[in-house]
């Protein structure tokens, strides 16, 4: 399989890999050569894509969704680049201290961000161009025709019964459905018809003339929306209406295609809300946690490729059991000694007490093969863990923790796992690998 994927490489990115190898054979082992020539080419095709999809009000993308689906491919992408650069390691392959180390974590950090954001802009892309669609305007008219006529056009009895609609307005008079059925919550305009002031329209709708034009007026704004159009004049509509006959099959017939079209109008209200939209990929909060979730991929990349997957294995399920241990400790201590009094903090003594027994055993003299794996895996997850130390410290101190201060306490803890992965665990990562195993 790997050699029909070698045939899709060209004849100068072979002689640059066979240079790369023969004069820089740490920075040939990132494959960055590799990268950058299918992220130019894939990333180019995304764009071109995003750019150039035909994007229709009867059919409107949801940018989360397409997000979502892309990162699967990327993430694949990923392992297997992350698989073929473990497959040198200088450390390992000769048992030399190799140099370059921080060119390699930039390279590795550079990867992940390209990779991990691919999906993130070709959302955005698609998010400005739902913008392009229709204005804001348009919109705002649309929806306020659709909500207003959709009380007179109701394809099911139960959404008035279910609705605590009196029974003597059912028979007689206007009917209000009781709620905005084409109104995304996020779309908070002042332009924006509210439920009392569509209330006031349909009481002063009274002569047949001002209710067909308001069915006239939701027919073509539903169609606009919609490949599912209505039919129906809007004479057999009212006449419905008026005689309260809800179990109409030609008009019941509607009532999934309402559904699509407030799916499109929910991913175009989304789009127009706020500055960058309400999708979840353009909320505030969402960039910071992903590039966090990022900083602790790269980290765990770095821990991979200085150990094997044996030991990365281990140290997973190593963390795993502390997490549990932790719990039932926790839950243990409370029990034991009635703690109902900053909680957090006993958690916080069990994590630093677990944290300082893996650092202990990490650093320990004896160099047994045995026991050089063990501290390779103690050495894994205190890696991992200080990512979150400072957090677990803060909330051991403050009883309550705003998103800011969450935000501020990860990135604290990125900071130090980087000074520290620096400093102290890669170094020592570097030192068991090159280390001779005693009997």
């Amino acid at each position: 399989m790997l050699r029909k994927f070698e045939s899709l490489i060209p004849l100068f990115l072979r002689n640059l890999d066979h240079q790369l190898l023969t004069n820089r054979p740490g920075l040939w082992a990132t494959r960055i050569h590799y990268v950058l020539y299918f992220m130019i080419i894939g990333g180019g095709l995304l764009f071109l894509q995003a750019i150039t999809r035909s994007i229709r009000l009867t059919d409107v993308p949801n940018p989360d969704i397409n997000t979502m689906i892309l990162i699967i491919p990327m993430g694949i992408a990923f392992l297997f680049w992350a698989y073929r650069v473990s497959l040198f390691q200088i450390e390992k392959t000769f048992g030399l201290i190799s140099e370059g180390k921080i060119r390699n974590q930039i390279i590795y950090a550079g990867v992940i961000l390209a990779l991990g954001f691919a999906p993130v802009v070709y959302g955005y892309i698609l998010n400005q161009r739902i913008k392009q669609q229709i204005s804001k305007e348009e919109l705002i008219r649309d929806i306020n025709a659709l909500n207003i006529g959709e009380n007179l056009f109701i394809t099911d009895r139960y959404v008035i019964e279910g609705n605590g609609v009196k029974p003597e307005i059912l028979e007689s008079g206007i009917i209000n459905i009781g709620y905005n059925r084409y109104t995304h919550y996020s779309f908070s305009s002042i332009e924006l018809l509210q439920y009392h002031e569509i209330n006031d329209i349909l009481d002063k709708a009274l002569s047949r003339e001002d209710k067909l034009e308001i069915i006239s007026n939701y027919i073509n704004t539903f169609n606009k929306y919609s490949n599912e159009k209505i039919t129906l004049s809007p004479q057999e509509i009212l006449t419905n209406y008026e005689t309260r006959n809800f179990e109409n099959h030609d008009q019941n017939y509607y009532e999934d295609a309402k559904y699509v079209v407030f799916s499109n109008l929910e991913n175009i209200q989304r789009a127009w809300s706020g500055s960058f939209g309400d999708f979840e990929i353009m909320k505030q909060e969402f960039p910071r946690f992903y590039l966090f979730a990022l900083v602790a991929l790269w980290m765990a990349l770095q821990v991979f490729l200085n150990t094997n997957w044996k030991i990365f294995v281990g140290a997973a399920i190593t963390g795993i059991a502390s997490i549990i241990t932790l719990a039932i400790t926790y839950n243990l201590t409370v029990y034991a000694f009635n703690i109902h009094s900053n909680e957090s903090s006993v958690i916080a003594v069990i994590v630093l007490s677990l944290f300082a027994f893996f650092t202990y055993q990490a650093f320990r003299h004896r160099h047994t093969e045995r026991i050089l794996a063990w501290k390779s895996i103690s050495l894994s997850v205190i890696t991992m863990a200080t990512l979150i130390l400072p957090m677990v410290i803060f909330m051991s101190i403050e009883s309550s923790v705003s998103d800011d201060e969450g935000i501020a306490m990860l990135y604290t803890g990125a900071v130090a796992g980087i000074l520290l992965w620096n400093l102290l665990y890669q170094p020592h990562f570097s030192k068991l690998a090159a280390l001779p195993r005693e009997n």
